[in-house]
């Protein structure tokens, strides 16, 4: 029957959903989506002559490939630029070459540092494999999770990709490594890694603690790494909190304005409705425009939607712990 019919939510869209409610729930419940790059803030002033979306993709790409070990950084550069510019999406000649140049140097910095770290990368999905030419390391079937909605239990399939998983979940990073008074960038990329720790420990396939790594192309007083350690979750645990973040999901009013940046600024004890209303207006008019989740999204006008009352006692339903760790922290050096 209809009222028993299988919900699917994909990794991408819970993630959005926990950096902004609004973005989340529109995509989940009204499947408005827009293509976006989770790092897109990183990387969006950067002087390549490429399309930023492709020499981003094109140098984490050529890491990952080197340190599987099986060709060096420059023939694995070499074969994903022919693709490129065979789609039209990379300079040949002069430009193609001051290119490799640049790429490559931060591409080597990144696999100089991460061959210190035991084994290889590698890429785990929940679900079908989506583009078919695409070899995924560790395909595991979709998490099934029952959840109450508007009353009735459901099925919820859980899918989607997680990051790639290499002594942690890995984040390369350009530029060097921040000093602890602007790790907020961080902060908040890794609520990503806290969401894959409860889909490999869901799925049985945790190992103890888990990490964000955060990898610079350039150490700064011998540090090229910032950390975050996320404790242990038993399998039980990680299915609750999953469970409970679909069926928040999936029932709550979640026309507010509540994204991630301002929740991380104002954590714990500044955390307020007025707090959330400062950050927005700081951010869309202050002197430095700096956009952040929700006006990210694909909801209209999304600074006209109010914050909740009370958006501590949410936070602290939804995400304390991982809060409470990130910004309780400055990130270690590794």
């Amino acid at each position: 029957s209809g009222a028993r019919e299988l919900i699917k939510v994909s990794l991408s869209d819970l993630r959005s959903f926990l950096e902004c409610p609004l973005t989340g729930a529109a995509a989940v419940r009204l499947g408005l989506r827009k293509r976006d790059l989770a790092d897109r803030a990183a990387v969006e002033n950067e002087p390549f002559q490429s399309d930023f979306l492709e020499s981003w993709s094109l140098q984490r790409e050529v890491a990952l490939g080197a340190l599987t070990g099986l060709e060096p950084a420059e023939a694995v550069y070499d074969r994903c630029l022919k693709r490129l510019q065979s789609e039209g999406a990379a300079p040949f000649g002069v430009f193609s070459e001051a290119e490799r140049g640049a790429n490559l140097q931060v591409v080597r910095n990144w696999v100089a540092y991460l061959r210190n770290t035991p084994g290889r990368p590698g890429t785990w999905r929940l679900g079908g494999n989506r583009s078919g030419a695409e070899a995924i390391d560790h395909a595991l079937p979709p998490l099934t999770l029952t959840v109450k909605v508007a009353g009735q239990e459901r099925t919820v399939e859980l899918g989607g990709d997680l990051r790639v998983q290499f002594g942690g979940s890995l984040f390369l990073e350009t530029g060097k490594r921040p000093s602890a008074s602007a790790l907020g960038k961080v902060r908040k990329k890794a609520l990503a890694a806290f969401v894959d720790h409860h889909v490999l420990a869901c799925a049985g396939e945790a190992r103890g603690e888990h990490l964000a790594r955060f990898v610079y192309e350039a150490a700064v007083s011998g540090q090229q790494e910032v950390t975050f350690r996320f404790p242990a979750l038993a399998p039980e645990q990680a299915r609750e909190r999953l469970r409970a973040w679909l069926e928040d999901l999936l029932n709550g009013d979640h026309a507010v304005l509540l994204p991630i940046e301002a929740v991380l600024k104002g954590w714990p004890e500044k955390l307020t409705r007025e707090s959330i209303l400062a950050f927005v207006d700081d951010s869309l008019n202050g002197p430095v425009v700096t956009p952040f989740s929700t006006v990210r999204g694909p909801v209209p006008d999304p600074a006209s939607y109010p914050p909740p009352a009370d958006p501590k006692a949410i936070m602290d339903l939804r995400l304390k712990d991982y809060l409470d760790l990130v910004c309780g922290v400055a990130g270690e050096g590794a």
